[in-house]
């Protein structure tokens, strides 16, 4: 039973009882309603909007007309009369400490939180009685950090804000408390080398001696040599052309986007769902991760087209058919996704389609580039044939760069379609020439295919360990562990759980995927890291592990 327990500030309402099996088919329809229209939830959410939807229910049974009035509900929820699936839905919510969703169910607003009094579990649910539409359901961080409450979710999303870094060196940071942290995550995935890494960090105070800035219209030695080394590693796809003119991979995208667009006459951008190419507004209008475009309409443009993750080749070939397509631009894995692999020949169909309908094939390397497969590129690693390649992160360790290579008959950009006061900036230059250097030595990547196997060992056995670890998939430095909740649904609240507690309590800096809002804990330790510090980062995973299960 459920035990109702209304409140009514300027009035008075009697308790009532409702029994469970009155619930549950409203909870069961509130969540098939959902998923009907449920556009672009999350699925991790589905059961928490259904228990919102139930609690909605209950508040309809009070109706008032005194709109402002606000009501207060304390609902004991007993576990032993309580389904399991629920059960796991309702813990979610009790983890992330409050949770305030629009749906629409009611036309209400709901505030949910839950305390321990006297060893039982009490929800306390307000409706304030505004109406809200379903599709726009979302959780309001806002409302909760006004309240000075964040969820495990924020903490992650935040992790590592809490300290100031004194120093850092190779894989490890040290604050100013004094603590030593492992980093298994490359700073932002952007240090093959790790931190002040020596080649690098001699090249840069080099340049920086010497002349650290010239205008884009001036030449330098130092960007003959880049644009020689960047020449080098694209020729064996075609790919001798480049424009260097970007900070940043974000922007390396728009310029990939601008020149598919002027070449082929077109308009339309193929992305894939869970897809992630940028912060700008056209990259994240393609990017397949729909909650960065909440509230911000310039976030969304007409040429934008997502097909589902490892569309079949006929549906890429409709939205084709019906749009004015000028690109298809993929991730070998898709990184902040959820270390995503595309379906066995996939990349070779996709080649195929762009080939027979004359669009171009664009494959952004800002995460698999420079090492972090294990080759040089994502597109060598998985037999990848781009028309276009972008490249940013680890392409100069840490110093803000982007490149795009192509092929030579794609050399149609003028200056004034792209270009920014501080693109090829020397000092960034000079850093990439460094960092191309240290990881094309011999057995450089030999080395991290070999270690890659460390991971994997130790990755898998945690798998076996942890019955929360539903699936382990990476490659080369970029691993992903997908973390479920004991009916196999995903688990976003535990995975972060684990990236908080890795901080918190065993410096292990660690990241989940999307934002903190997906289900995958991401391992992604710097190239140079030692069968040592690889040991020492499973070992730490462990028992944040265990801390948050």
């Amino acid at each position: 039973m459920f035990r109702s327990e209304p409140q009514i500030r300027n009035g008075g309402i009697q308790t009532e009882t409702k029994p469970l099996e009155a619930v549950i088919p409203v909870i069961q329809e509130s969540v098939r309603e959902i998923r009907r229209i449920q556009m672009n939830l999350r699925p991790a959410i589905l059961d928490d909007l259904g228990i919102l939807a139930t609690i909605s229910w209950f508040c309809r049974e009070y109706e008032t007309t005194h709109s402002n009035i606000q009501i207060e509900k304390k609902i004991d929820l007993q576990e032993h009369e309580i389904p399991e699936p629920l059960k796991m839905a309702i813990y979610r919510i009790m983890q992330e400490g409050m949770t305030n969703i629009t749906r629409h169910s009611g036309a209400s607003l709901v505030l949910l939180s839950f305390r321990k009094r006297d060893s039982r579990i009490e929800l306390v649910v307000q409706d304030n009685g505004r109406g809200f539409d379903l599709q726009e359901a979302h959780s309001s961080e806002d409302s909760r950090r006004g309240l000075g409450l964040v969820s495990m979710r924020e903490r992650a999303e935040h992790s590592g804000g809490s300290f100031s870094i004194e120093s850092a060196k190779g894989l490890w940071l040290r604050t100013t408390e004094g603590r030593s942290i492992l980093d298994a995550e490359s700073g932002t995935f952007n240090l093959p080398l790790g931190y002040f890494h020596d080649a690098v960090e001699r090249a840069v105070q080099r340049q920086i001696n010497s002349v650290s800035f010239i205008p884009s219209d001036l030449d330098h030695e130092q960007i003959q040599l880049f644009m020689k080394k960047l020449e080098n590693l694209g020729r064996p796809f075609g790919l001798t052309s480049m424009l260097l003119r970007d900070l940043t991979g974000s922007t390396a995208n728009e310029c990939a986007i601008k020149l598919s667009q002027l070449y082929t006459g077109k308009q339309g951008i193929i992305s894939f769902d869970r897809s992630h190419h940028g912060q700008t507004i056209a990259t994240t209008a393609i990017s397949g991760s729909p909650f960065r475009r909440e509230g911000i309409p310039a976030n969304t443009v007409p040429y934008a087209h997502h097909a589902p993750l490892g569309a079949e080749i006929v549906q890429l070939e409709n939205i084709i058919r019906s749009s004015d397509i000028a690109a298809i631009i993929i991730e070998p894995v898709l990184g902040n996704g959820g270390n995503l692999f595309h379906p066995p020949g996939y990349f070779q169909a996709l080649r195929e389609l762009c080939d027979e309908h004359d669009i171009l094939l664009i494959v952004d390397e800002v995460q698999t580039g420079i090492g972090r497969t294990g080759e040089q590129f994502g597109s060598t690693a998985l037999g990848i044939q781009p028309d276009v390649m972008t490249l940013a992160k680890g392409l100069a360790n840490g110093y803000p760069i982007g490149a795009v290579l192509f092929r030579p008959e794609l050399n149609i950009l003028k200056k004034y379609h792209h270009s920014f006061t501080s693109g090829s900036h020397l000092v960034s230059i000079a850093a990439a020439n460094a960092t191309l250097e240290e990881i094309g030595k011999d057995g450089f990547l030999e080395g991290v295919r070999q270690k890659s196997g460390i991971l994997k060992q130790g990755l898998e056995y945690l798998k076996e360990k942890h019955a929360c670890i539903s699936d382990v998939r990476g490659i080369g430095f970029m691993w992903g562990m997908e973390i479920v909740s004991s009916s196999g649904e995903p688990d976003v609240e535990t995975t972060n759980a684990i990236v908080q507690h890795g901080i918190e309590k065993h410096d292990l800096r660690l990241r989940s995927s999307q934002y903190c809002r997906g289900n995958v804990v991401k391992v992604r330790p710097a190239l140079i890291a030692s069968e040592e510090e690889l040991h020492e980062i499973i070992k730490r995973l462990d028992a944040s592990i265990c801390e948050a299960v």
